[in-house]
């Protein structure tokens, strides 16, 4: 009996293991395991389940753990608590030279909630006339995608941003080089897009 014990808590204990260790389970905030963080029980409870993830973009990216985590109270902008911030994350992912001595690409997302009334309008503010709007399918309620070029530096970068609900979140890239990443930009928001109930 006791042998049959030890046996099914070792079963148990592999099975977590394996299932902790597969990318397609994700370990939710009680503990439990679940095939995808959407079959969470507490899954949109913050926005971050919400963000990109490392499983989400090609190999040979990597966490920028300074670019990475909660946003909290004092960076936020006096315009955006006027407008009802609640909670914000970012995260971001680069991707080295074959001789990683520079980054040669990087993908930043961030995903923040609001009062639902206060993300109303958010896009009619004119854009910076550094950046050159893009043409993209409309994603969430509303959404805008712009991109700039410096040539001083020979960095291109696309930013698609959206609002869904009382969500307002979005995806910028950047590369090396004078290169469109549009349609990266694009599928990325929409990835984060789908993920909000």
């Amino acid at each position: 009996m006791a042998t049959n014990l030890r046996y099914a808590i070792l079963f148990l204990g592999l099975s977590l293991i394996l299932a902790a260790c597969s990318r397609s389970a994700s370990v939710c905030s009680d503990g439990s395991f679940a095939e995808a963080r959407e079959l969470c029980p507490d899954y949109g409870r913050y926005v971050q389940d919400f963000s990109l993830t490392l499983d989400d973009l090609p190999d040979g990216y990597f966490l920028d753990d300074e670019e990475t985590g909660q946003q909290l109270g004092e960076e936020i902008s006096a315009d955006d608590l006027a407008r009802g911030w609640q909670e914000g994350y970012f995260c971001g992912f680069v991707k080295p030279n074959e001789e990683k001595q520079v980054i040669e690409s990087a993908v930043y997302c961030f995903v923040s909630r609001y009062d639902p009334e206060g993300l109303v309008g958010i896009f009619n503010q004119t854009l910076n006339e550094s950046v050159t709007p893009f043409d993209a399918p409309r994603i969430g309620d509303d959404s805008r995608a712009y991109y700039s070029y410096d040539a001083a530096n020979d960095i291109t970068e696309y930013t698609v941003e959206f609002v869904k609900k009382d969500i307002y979140g979005g995806i910028t890239i950047q590369k090396q080089g004078q290169v469109d990443l549009g349609k990266a930009a694009v599928e990325y928001t929409k990835l984060i897009e789908s993920r909000i109930p």
